[in-house]
């Protein structure tokens, strides 16, 4: 097994190793490289099995959001859905009930009118498709043995691609958009741009200092840290001195109007945050006719029931340090 092989292609060694602490060493399972993969390099990649029992981590995977591909295709696959649903969906049904058919309704609609991406492939952002293709055929080259001559060629022209696609990047688009925010005098944008340039990769500290003082860098003991700063700004503290009035027997008012439910629709913002159901406000204004009628049918069984559906009741919070220590709950 060798993990380096010389420029000329004539000379190989092993001069790449594993190191572990003797305690360790019945952990590790297999070592071996991996002579096909691409990563840009006279050294063969190493890889070692090893297997280890350690406490589950706690991930934070980033919300997806959703976008339609094709309108018209949308809107098609909205009616078809709309009608099933008001064809079998009952009176008697509850709140909960007529929000989870109706988002399933525009979730499948999305589903049916967005193209599946079946090639995944990592790449930057300024990576254009003929870079892209340089790297796949060097990768396609070492997997199938090609020399070393051809491997360092490729290499040479795919590190000469990348600089010039992000060299071209920051020329074209950055810099001329740093330039008209300067005249425009768009202080916030000019500072944002500028710092996507220079900025640099800075280590995230968790740890937080609860209540008593204490610092905790346990990733579940900092978020209830938070969660009990945040609900001690929301609390009324004469909550226990207010009563509430006796008004005597009201009056059911009348239903809601579909005007007023397209109105409400065509004032929302574009851009804003998600919530839970993973529904962006563009979908809801994608929807046209046929959204404002399934919402118009949700938003009648909540007046009439005087219920709101759970997962309206809930609120996402990201507290944003503005000022003073980040290790302490203040300044949000």
């Amino acid at each position: 097994m060798y993990t380096w092989t010389s420029p000329d292609g004539k000379t190989k060694n092993q001069i790449d190793y594993f190191l572990v602490k003797s305690r360790w060493r019945s952990s590790i399972r297999n070592v071996h490289t991996l002579p096909g993969a691409d990563c840009g390099s006279d050294h063969q990649l190493v890889v070692a099995k090893f297997k280890l029992k350690l406490k589950a981590a706690r991930k934070t995977k980033p919300q997806a959001r959703l976008s339609v591909g094709d309108r018209q295709l949308f809107r098609k696959a909205l009616e078809k859905d709309k009608s099933h649903w008001f064809g079998h969906n009952p009176h008697n049904n509850s709140v909960e009930d007529d929000w989870c058919k109706a988002k399933m309704v525009l979730l499948e609609a999305i589903k049916t009118s967005t193209p599946s991406n079946s090639t995944n492939v990592k790449r930057q952002h300024w990576m254009t498709d003929k870079t892209l293709a340089l790297v796949e055929e060097r990768r396609q080259l070492k997997a199938s043995g090609g020399s070393q001559q051809a491997q360092n060629l490729l290499t040479a022209q795919v590190q000469a691609a990348c600089r010039k696609d992000k060299n071209m990047f920051l020329q074209n688009i950055i810099c001329k958009e740093v330039e008209s925010h300067a005249e425009k005098y768009e202080t916030r944008d000019l500072h944002a741009k500028i710092r996507l340039i220079t900025k640099k990769g800075e280590s995230k500290a968790w740890a937080v200092e609860d209540l008593g003082g204490n610092v905790v860098t346990n990733l579940e003991d900092v978020l209830e840290t938070w969660k009990v700063y945040c609900q001690s700004l929301f609390l009324d503290p004469d909550a226990h001195n207010s009563t509430i009035p006796d008004i005597g027997e009201l009056n059911m008012e009348p239903d809601i109007l579909k005007e007023e439910v397209e109105a409400a629709i065509q004032h929302l913002k574009s851009g804003k945050a998600i919530g839970n159901d993973k529904i962006p406000i563009e979908i809801v204004k994608c929807s046209g006719e046929y959204g404002v009628e399934l919402f118009h049918k949700v938003c009648n069984n909540i007046w009439q029931a005087g219920v709101w559906p759970q997962e309206w009741t809930h609120s996402i919070f990201v507290p944003l340090h503005k000022k003073g220590s980040t290790k302490k709950c203040e300044g949000v």
